[in-house]
């Protein structure tokens, strides 16, 4: 083989792997700049999960419910987890929650049970009391978010182990109340306000023969645990997400 021969493979080759380059850019940028790419953000739906140290991911590495439910649903998730939050926190903090959701989840009560906050009536519209805040706290997400659907969740089962900064162990407060009695409080907050309720503490699979198995602490969720959830909220989110974008 000749030098002018060599010269000429080597140029078809140089112009096979242009030809490649230059097919694989157009078809990149039209897969990108598509009307009917569903990765662009603005066709998908904007998840807002609000929550305590649950769904912050407390104790399983910042990772929660929410997350793993995001990716499930390939949804745009915005996670506003804060640890040890109540429900009257959580009124105060959704002032500095800048959103435009299409969903927004709510888990939150268990903090205010284990501060042995006053149950209160469902009628209460004060945040002297757990309903109270609890009305206020719905009627202030659906008015914030009028185009979004609203899901509140009960909280999750949970069995107190020792802390010296709470006075009491187990599943019955100082006040004589479990968690469940604050779910069912929620509840008929809920349909005062016609607001939706999903009964995480008797669906998410979390009771009292696997709480230890599903839990670090009997309060909050490890990675197994956090999967179980998420595997639950997954079907309420895609219930709920936008198809093509509207």
């Amino acid at each position: 083989m000749n030098k002018t021969q060599k010269k000429k493979i080597v140029f078809s080759i140089i112009c096979m792997v242009l030809v490649l380059v230059i097919g694989m850019g157009c078809f990149l940028w039209n897969f990108l700049t598509s009307p009917y790419n569903k990765t662009d953000a603005q066709n998908k739906t904007i998840w807002l999960c609000l929550g305590d140290s649950i769904t912050y991911g407390e104790t399983n590495h910042e990772i929660s419910y929410a997350d793993y439910a995001g990716k499930l649903t390939g949804v745009q998730l915005v996670k506003e987890g804060f640890s040890g939050y109540t429900t009257e926190q959580l009124y105060n903090e959704l002032d500095n929650i800048e959103a435009d959701p299409d969903i927004v989840t709510v888990l939150i009560g268990t903090n205010d049970w284990v501060y042995d906050r006053e149950m209160g009536k469902d009628s209460d519209q004060d945040m002297s009391t757990f309903c109270g805040s609890m009305n206020l706290l719905m009627q202030k997400i659906t008015q914030k978010y009028p185009k979004a659907e609203v899901i509140f969740f009960t909280p999750l089962y949970r069995d107190m182990q020792y802390n010296p900064a709470i006075p009491f162990t187990g599943t019955i407060n100082s006040n004589g109340k479990t968690v469940k009695d604050f779910g069912d409080s929620l509840k008929a907050c809920a349909q005062r306000n016609d607001v939706e309720v999903y009964d995480l503490y008797s669906e998410s699979g979390i009771n009292a023969t696997n709480i230890n198995r599903l839990t670090n602490d009997g309060t909050h969720p490890n990675a197994r645990g956090q999967i179980k959830i998420a595997w639950k909220v997954k079907k309420l989110v895609e219930m709920t997400k936008k198809v093509d974008g509207k």
